[in-house]
């Protein structure tokens, strides 16, 4: 079962993220070319201990497989042998969701959170981390008053659990007023 997901920006992102998190370099990530490439790779601790480095375009795959828990592709790669339509087909997002230019108007983004999609989304991602602290500043929030935070904006409409924080509607309003 993956246990949490982090976005890696770069080899220096890759780096400082494993030293917060008490985690070794792997030998086979040098060969990785591209390492410096924005949100290419995301680094997946699982709760077994393991973690390893997927692209974004492995993710959903590795999501889709949580009985496996495995940092080597080789694990998973029978899975998209079988073909990222099948998955597809099934319901797993087998791809990244990248960008499509929409412009993300408050109107936009006020109607897409009305949408049976974004409240279960939103539901669910509250009920599966159990949180009942800011994962800013740690503050104690009632589960009814908890904010979910769009790390990529752009991506506004790309329901992945790792894209999201929750937190107190201060340290929220911290992050919505830097953008304007």
């Amino acid at each position: 079962m993956i246990k949490e997901v982090i976005n890696i920006n770069n080899a220096n992102d890759l780096i400082e993220t494993l030293k917060d998190k008490g985690l070794l370099w792997k030998s086979c990530w040098t060969n990785y070319v591209w390492l410096d490439k924005t949100y290419y790779y995301r680094l997946v601790i699982f709760s077994n201990g393991d973690y390893g480095l997927f692209t974004q375009s492995q993710l959903p795959i590795v999501e889709a497989h949580p009985e496996i828990e495995s940092s080597y592709w080789r694990d998973y790669k029978p899975y998209a042998d079988k073909g990222y339509k099948v998955m597809r087909d099934n319901g797993v997002d087998a791809g990244s969701k990248e960008s499509d230019n929409t412009v993300w108007t408050s109107i936009k983004k006020k109607e897409f959170r009305q949408t049976k999609q974004w409240k279960d989304f939103k539901n669910k991602i509250i009920k599966d981390n159990c949180y009942v602290k800011c994962q800013d500043c740690g503050k104690e929030i009632n589960p009814a008053n908890i904010e979910v935070h769009h790390l990529r904006p752009d991506l506004y409409d790309c329901l992945r659990p790792y894209l999201f924080k929750l937190l107190c509607s201060e340290c929220h309003s911290n992050y919505t007023k830097n953008m304007l």
